[in-house]
């Protein structure tokens, strides 16, 4: 093997390291009490200039986490999209809310780790970061989904349909977060959440607030606006 690969190798490996070391110290304590010097010593380097030289600053760390974690997600929802499209779906909103959601914990364990990560930037100080990280690519899954429900949906009003979506992905994203973090800490609500019915719920929930009837005081507001 020729040095130059042997240092490729050596780049890709410390890279990797720092984004694992990364990703879990944000996890843990919050992206913002976390310092780079933090981060070099839980990847078990020596260089304190590590992050610098691979990521350059850590907004540009954050970014590559963010796609780390949101491409694979992207990527099934795609997929379970593509097959019901091909017989002329989804149907149902319920159809559409599992295309959503069940591919979040679809993953292994590393990746379902990721999505404690990405609630904290979605919903955290850093969203704006976040969604230049998405960068229109990430996301086309929700997107496209939105255009279904929307279809489905006739008579909720665009800006509500919307809203109600930055709900479903408030609520789906934590949810989802708070059962990983009671299974890696073996919280005394991990037992709820390994219920068979759990994520078969989290579906019914989902779908009966996207379906849920506007109010005449919702719609004298949305009418005013």
């Amino acid at each position: 093997m020729t040095s130059t690969g042997s240092a490729t190798r050596s780049d890709s490996s410390t890279r990797s390291a720092i984004r694992q070391a990364a990703r879990t110290l944000f996890t843990e304590r919050g992206i913002d009490a976390v310092s780079v010097r933090d981060i070099v010593a839980a990847a078990g380097q020596r260089n304190a200039g590590a992050v610098h030289y691979h990521f350059g600053n850590i907004d540009n760390l954050l970014r590559e986490l963010v796609a780390d974690g949101a491409r694979p997600l992207d990527e099934r929802r795609a997929a379970a999209l593509d097959a019901h499209e091909a017989k002329g779906g989804p149907d149902t909103v319920r159809e559409v809310v599992q295309i959503l959601v069940l591919p979040i914990v679809a993953g292994g364990r590393d990746e379902r780790d990721h999505i404690r990560f990405l609630t904290m930037m979605q919903f955290g100080t850093r969203r704006a970061l976040f969604l230049d990280a998405l960068d229109g690519r990430w996301n086309s899954g929700w997107q496209r989904a939105l255009k279904h429900l929307k279809r489905l949906l006739p008579d909720v009003p665009s800006a509500v349909m919307k809203q109600r979506m930055v709900f479903i992905e408030l609520f789906s994203s934590a949810a989802v977060a708070q059962r990983e973090y009671a299974f890696a800490t073996a919280k005394s609500t991990e037992r709820s959440w390994r219920a068979a019915y759990t994520m078969d719920n989290l579906v019914d929930s989902l779908s009966a607030m996207l379906q849920a009837p506007l109010s005449p005081e919702t719609v004298a507001r949305v009418e005013r606006n």
